[in-house]
């Protein structure tokens, strides 16, 4: 019997209450300690400071024969495929006790059993682990039950295990400090639940797994959170080859592919379906993956029959741990068909003021609902955002029509706010007032704009399928009207034909011919900077056709406008400039100054390939000066190149190089880097063609960079003239009328 046994013998406190506190196989705890633990005990304090030191002196005498009790090794068994987060274990074992925190699913259990395992050597006095049961049918499991089957682990007799949870936590505290021990405690609801939990020692370690931050951990214990995300595409690929074998999986790489994208990445997902593959050996991964792409019945597909093994039950955990107006706004949120959604969009959706969705978000966020990619800006993974969907269902079909309305709304009217700093004198529309509830950002400026549009064009592109998917076909045109001038600037022709095909159909289906002229005149332009006249050309015609129909004398002249440019494109001066001449008489007609400047800009340029350029030349410099009257910078623009190419042909090189340079700095402030580039081209060919070649290689490099980044066609043709042997490299190498 050692001398701190012995104490516990002469102590009419009781053997195992002692032996709890003193034990033989750790340090002793500090007095301040042991008074604490004494209180909570209720047992004398003077009489166990007292035994204290007097262990003290005894611990310095050889101990017996008695064994120490037991180490605890309570770490589930880790998964024998445990694959990637390197970077994840790196940072644990650097930051030391802290909270794994993420989305349903995503791994933290797994990552952490892991950790543990693999830093076993780190804690030579026993790993603890308690499944707090935070997100899983039935009640959270009790701390003080907890504590109990802690202090049992760590020798402490049940005798000796206090009755109260407070004493307990106390109790455990002791029984930890001065020893080396890792404590898991996984699937924590929240802050309360863990904190009596968390051993008080310096020595020991512990790491927290809970689909909530457990923001009040981090600023009362200082306790950090890790995030997890989902895993990168080649560790999902590697997960399946562990788990089906690298040679199933290698004869179907393009399945593999299909199966990590329907599965969002998620390792829980990714194993459901490793197992249910696993179990059909007979079907091939083609098959599996292709039950997996319809999204109505994705969530049927990763389910294994039980709760823990289906996707959906496992999802619901978190949606019951919400509030009721976050869990609706979780529902809600389904309306939105992009890959992520603002507070002022999130707001729209749930019908409701930007303050209080903030906080809704904040707690969606906090439960691994939603995640906040970018400050400001909110998303979930596709297979949440399938339950999501399916929860929609449960707010009605008129919840649901309102909700949606409101967003697109909400994308509409900001949109329209944006549109006004894109161009003042564009022709408008005039939509129905925004649904209640909706909310309208305001767009300050040309900048704010710009960055509100590349923000938000994949959210709005997706907004116009889905109004033409739920039959809302005024919102089905009416959207891309509002898109049109950004994806057009930008170069998203891809984008921009998508949506003004929707556009076409939709105003087909609401009879509305203005509409869908619209959309004829933004295919034909898109068509035009593809370089497929042709097919432009029935574009402008069918519009051209529609607004004759209907008497709109405007439309009718932004056709015959168009029309000249694709005429002039196909090599037809003649009849591109009697159709810039007809829109400069259309346009003045319905007095609209500043579009009646853009039509002569265009008879003049339909004129100079008719070699009539002094002509050209007086209808180009009558719109500069409407255009400086109206201070319209934009059509300025236009109007600067066009004098350009009148004066390269002139042969008055100085003045075309003035009026490039004066264009390509107005696009340059508007933003419009297809504009910028095509003036930029032509500032060098200017350049070349005054004998300048340094200058012009300056300015055709200047250009493909950013033909280059729009990934357009007329890329190819700076790149020839950039070219060592094109004969545009040194002066006297050719003009533009050469072909240089």
């Amino acid at each position: 019997m050692t001398g701190k046994s012995q104490l516990a013998d002469l102590s009419g406190v009781g053997r195992t209450t002692v032996h709890a506190v003193f034990k033989d196989d750790g340090p002793l705890p500090s007095e301040h300690t042991v008074a604490a633990l004494a209180t909570a005990l209720s047992l004398p304090v003077g009489q166990l400071l007292q035994l204290r030191r007097a262990a003290a002196e005894a611990s310095r005498t050889p101990s017996g024969t008695e064994p120490a009790p037991g180490t605890p090794r309570q770490l589930p068994r880790q998964a024998a495929q445990f694959v990637g987060r390197t970077k994840d274990l790196a940072l644990i074992s650097a930051t030391g006790s802290c909270v794994l925190h993420g989305t349903a699913g995503v791994g933290k259990t797994a990552l952490a059993v892991h950790f543990g395992h693999q830093q076993a050597a780190r804690f030579p006095d026993g790993q603890l682990y308690a499944d707090l049961r935070g997100f899983a049918p039935g009640a959270p499991a009790d701390a003080a039950d907890v504590l109990r089957g802690l202090l049992l682990a760590l020798g402490v007799p049940e005798s000796a295990v206090p009755p109260d949870e407070s004493a307990r936590a106390a109790a455990y505290r002791s029984a930890v400090a001065g020893r080396r021990i890792l404590v898991v405690l996984d699937n924590v609801r929240d802050s309360a639940q863990a904190r009596p939990l968390l051993p008080g020692a310096a020595e020991s370690m512990a790491v927290l797994t809970s689909r909530h931050r457990l923001d009040s951990l981090a600023a009362r214990e200082g306790l950090p959170h890790i995030g997890l995300d989902l895993l990168p595409p080649a560790d999902a690929r590697d997960l399946l080859a562990h788990r089906l074998g690298a040679e199933r999986t290698g004869v179907e790489p393009a399945a593999v592919d299909a199966l990590v994208e329907a599965c969002a990445r998620l390792p829980l997902a990714l194993c459901l379906v490793a197992a249910r593959a696993s179990a059909e050996p007979g079907t091939s991964l083609t098959h599996t993956a292709a039950e997996l792409q319809d999204a109505r019945s994705r969530l049927d597909h990763l389910a294994l029959g039980e709760d823990d093994t289906d996707l959906r039950a496992v999802f619901s955990w978190s949606t019951r741990a919400l509030s009721a107006p976050a869990a609706r706004l979780f529902r809600l949120s389904a309306v939105n068909r992009g890959p992520d959604l603002t507070a002022a969009a999130a707001a729209s959706i749930a019908g409701q003021a930007v303050p209080a969705t903030r906080t809704l978000l904040r707690q969606l966020v906090s439960s691994g609902l939603l995640e906040e990619h970018a400050p400001g800006r909110y998303r979930s993974h596709d297979l949440l955002r399938v339950y999501a969907a399916e929860l929609l269902a449960e707010e009605g079909e008129e919840t649901c029509r309102n909700a949606r309305r409101r967003l697109l709304d909400h994308f509409l009217h900001t949109g329209l706010a944006a549109n006004r700093s894109h161009a003042r004198f564009r022709q408008g529309i005039t939509p129905a007032p925004p649904t209640p509830g909706a909310v309208v950002e305001a767009v300050d400026g040309l900048a704010e704009a710009n960055a509100w549009f590349a923000r938000e064009r994949p959210n709005l592109v997706a907004a116009v399928a889905d109004a033409a998917a739920h039959g809302l076909d005024t919102y089905s045109w009416q959207l891309p009207w509002v898109l049109t001038t950004h994806l057009y600037r930008y170069g998203h022709w891809e984008d921009l034909t998508s949506v003004q095909k929707t556009a076409g159909e939709a105003a087909a289906r609401a009879g509305d011919p203005a509409a869908q002229a619209r959309a004829c005149r933004d295919l034909g332009r898109v068509a035009v900077r593809l370089g497929r006249y042709g097919e432009a050309r029935d574009h402008h015609t069918q519009a051209l056709t529609l607004c004759t129909a209907s008497g709109d004398l405007a439309g009718q002249a932004h056709s015959h406008n168009a029309l000249s440019l694709v005429l002039e494109r196909l090599g037809d001066p003649e009849e591109s400039a009697a159709h810039a001449r007809r829109a400069v008489e259309l346009y003045a007609a319905e007095g609209n100054e500043a579009w009646r400047a853009a039509a002569l800009s265009r008879l003049g340029i339909a004129l100079t390939a008719a070699d009539n350029h002094r002509a050209a030349l007086a209808c180009c410099l009558e719109a500069l000066e409407i255009l400086v009257d109206l201070d319209d910078r934009y059509y300025q623009a236009h109007v600067l190149a066009t004098l350009g190419v009148i004066q390269h042909r002139l042969g008055a090189y100085d003045e075309a190089v003035a009026r490039f340079q004066d264009a390509v700095e107005l696009w340059r402030a508007f933003e419009n880097r297809f504009e910028e580039a095509s003036a930029l081209h032509r500032l060098g060919d200017a350049h070349h063609a005054g004998g300048h070649a340094p200058a012009a290689r300056r300015a055709w490099s200047a250009a493909l960079a950013l033909l280059n980044d729009l990934a357009h066609a007329d890329a190819a043709a700076v790149r020839a003239k950039l070219a060592p042997d094109s004969g545009c490299a040194a002066p006297g190498g050719g003009s533009l009328a050469d072909g240089c």
